[in-house]
């Protein structure tokens, strides 16, 4: 357990949105010295579109990022009634649309690259970044410090390590071995260790069997197709019978970003990207295929999710975004919900350091808040997916619109959280759990 301190080193193992949006915000408390420690060489201008609902943007407004980010999309967060996503799906004859929407419902976009350029922007420049340093392990020394070794032989040392290294993150490696290590002492008549044996499951992300096809390409290809297509103004959802689809537009409008994702991919089979995309796709509406027709170059992406962690939290090492609960993607969340680990862990590390208090107990309530939450919010994402299944189970055609319609507002009451609620709470409650903590 951690003493009283009145200054606090916290290293960041990981440079994506979750590691720069809690090293922006922990960088404003002046008694906590931050750097961040990324495995790459450079921050690349790499990935394809992500996607942030109403609660997250609201995260990032507070802390200054909003005129940056809205001149990165053309897509403008607005309190009135929007059109988050056009949920699309045809049977013989018709193409059925249903609109998810709601006060506030606004599903923004963004290229990777340009949303990471703008949290570099914020980034004080007292905040070092550190290229190349691969985490290898870690181990506490005899002054309760953290000693992390690298890859490339350098080490480094700090109070708090922050694992915001994505789904195959080092920290949740060594710091689930350790924990394992440990449960094996303590259960030494066990043989096994079960209970150590469940630890280290959490290692490996866990493959879900679906795979995602993403790609990227100019808007003006499918202006010259479609002139007036929707996707130009609003996300586009399409259920096929076999795969789903999904477009929006980035980078300021002048890219569209896809996914189509394959929920019966077959490992067997000896197709390429380009010829797969064409067999899930076959028969589909004219008004999608002239989305997929701009298509040139598809990459697989094999979806991947971490299991339910019993912990985010062992002693001074902590978890958040992917590393601590990768998700299924059908929420369009997973970002969002690395902005909100990371806004509620520099809340109560920097609240804590500023009046005094026992950091280690902002790192416990920390994970009793945002560990069920998200681990929910996984769930839901999940469900969302069977959700997409059942648009094509229609008892006949001439009732397909009413069943469509009622999948869709099913769907809407998945997300309505999205918009309809905010973090405001999660963070008082945090805040009174930690004043509490030090009277009892």
């Amino acid at each position: 357990m951690f003493l009283q301190v009145t200054q606090l080193t916290i290293l960041l193992s990981g440079g994506g949105i979750g590691g720069l949006t809690c090293a922006i915000a922990l960088s404003e408390y002046p008694d906590i010295d931050v750097e961040v420690y990324e495995k790459n060489s450079s921050f690349e201008e790499i990935g394809a579109g992500i996607s942030l609902w109403p609660r997250a943007w609201k995260i990032l407004r507070r802390r200054g990022l909003e005129k940056d980010l809205l001149e990165q999309t053309h897509t403008q967060p607005e309190e009135e009634t929007a059109i988050a996503i056009r949920l699309m799906a045809n049977n013989a004859a018709n193409l059925h649309t249903y609109d998810v929407k709601g006060k506030g419902a606004v599903f923004s976009s963004f290229h990777r690259a340009d949303f990471q350029r703008v949290l570099l922007k914020h980034l004080p420049a007292a905040c070092k970044v550190n290229f190349s340093k691969h985490l290898e392990s870690y181990a506490r020394t005899a002054d309760s410090q953290i000693e992390l070794r690298f890859r490339d032989g350098d080490s480094s040392a700090c109070d708090i390590l922050v694992g915001a290294d994505g789904i195959r993150s080092s920290v949740r490696r060594c710091m689930l071995a350790q924990q394992a290590l440990e449960a094996g002492r303590t259960y030494m008549d066990q043989v096994p260790c079960l209970y150590a044996e469940s630890l280290l499951s959490g290692v490996e992300p866990q493959r879900t069997g679906i795979v995602l096809y993403r790609a990227v390409f100019p808007a003006w290809k499918l202006r010259t197709k479609w002139p007036g297509h929707a996707a130009f103004k609003h996300t586009i959802q399409y259920q096929g019978k076999v795969a789903h689809l999904i477009a929006y537009a980035i980078s300021r409008g002048e890219l569209i970003n896809i996914g189509i994702v394959d929920f019966r991919p077959d490992p067997s089979t000896t197709q390429g990207a380009t010829e797969r995309l064409k067999i899930l796709c076959k028969d589909w509406d004219p008004e999608i295929m002239a989305i997929v027709d701009c298509v040139e170059e598809i990459k697989p992406w094999i979806v991947h999710v971490v299991r339910p962690l019993r912990s985010f939290v062992h002693k001074s090492v902590v978890l958040l975004g992917d590393s601590a609960h990768a998700m299924i993607p059908f929420l369009g969340s997973g970002a969002g919900q690395a902005i909100e680990d990371a806004d509620i862990l520099a809340t109560l590390l920097g609240h804590a350091i500023a009046s005094g208090r026992t950091v280690s107990e902002a790192l416990v309530i920390y994970d009793s808040i945002r560990r069920p939450f998200a681990q929910e919010v996984a769930q839901k994402s999940e469900h969302q997916g069977h959700l997409y299944s059942e648009i094509h189970q229609s008892e006949s055609h001439e009732r397909f619109q009413d069943h469509f319609i009622g999948v869709g507002q099913r769907m809407t009451a998945n997300l309505e959280w999205t918009w309809a609620t905010t973090i405001d709470g999660m963070r008082e409650q945090a805040l009174q759990m930690l004043e509490e903590s030090t009277r009892a």
